[in-house]
């Protein structure tokens, strides 16, 4: 997992003094990266997310550097880092129920495993606001090369109760086919400054 918080002990009972320490085994890619929104499903969030973390983002297919590099991004727009934790999507992590494995993170408990590689970028944001989770797309798109194509979501009270590979290939499906089916034209899709 990565954090920017200070002296938070990790599963092991060590304290993380190093805002990047662990969780993204050998610099392989990671999975995606899941998000909670606290606006229309604040009461289902706020009982899961009941530690001091108040985002999680699951990665698939993001190296630790990428993670790193959009959460320093993120905190030089004015975000505020030291609430994020963003955890790598391992075989174990992609069988977990979402919102298990979101409140596992957000306990700074992480069920290890080498991190999903091969497939596309996408996360999963957990705990975040529309404008939060939109400020995190934005610097993580903002360090990816330009034909990354990295697919984003904020995990919905639907989707929390779906495994975490259930949920990515949904997000992911989606994300294809909005790329073609005119996202702009869509009253659900709005803008947002």
């Amino acid at each position: 997992m990565i954090t920017c918080r200070k002296g938070i002990p990790n599963q092991k009972g060590e304290s993380r003094t190093s805002a990047f320490k662990g969780g993204f085994g050998n610099g392989l890619r990671e999975p995606a990266v899941l998000l909670y929104s606290e606006g229309r499903y604040s009461d289902f969030m706020s009982n899961t997310l009941n530690t001091e973390t108040k985002i999680v983002i699951l990665l698939d297919g993001f190296a630790k550097k990428e993670a790193q590099n959009a959460l320093s991004a993120y905190a030089d727009d004015g975000g505020d880092a030291s609430a994020v934790t963003v955890a790598p999507i391992t075989d174990i992590v992609a069988r977990q129920i979402t919102h298990e494995a979101v409140k596992a993170v957000a306990e700074g408990i992480w069920p290890g495993g080498t991190p999903r590689s091969g497939g596309k970028r996408s996360a999963l944001i957990a705990g975040a606001d529309k404008r939060q989770a939109v400020n995190l797309m934005r610097s993580f798109k903002a360090i990816l090369p330009p034909d990354a194509d990295a697919a984003f979501a904020m995990v919905t009270e639907t989707g929390a109760a779906w495994s975490v590979d259930a949920y990515i290939r949904h997000i992911r499906k989606e994300h294809d086919f909005m790329k073609t089916a005119g996202a702009a034209s869509d009253p659900d899709m709005k803008e947002i400054q």
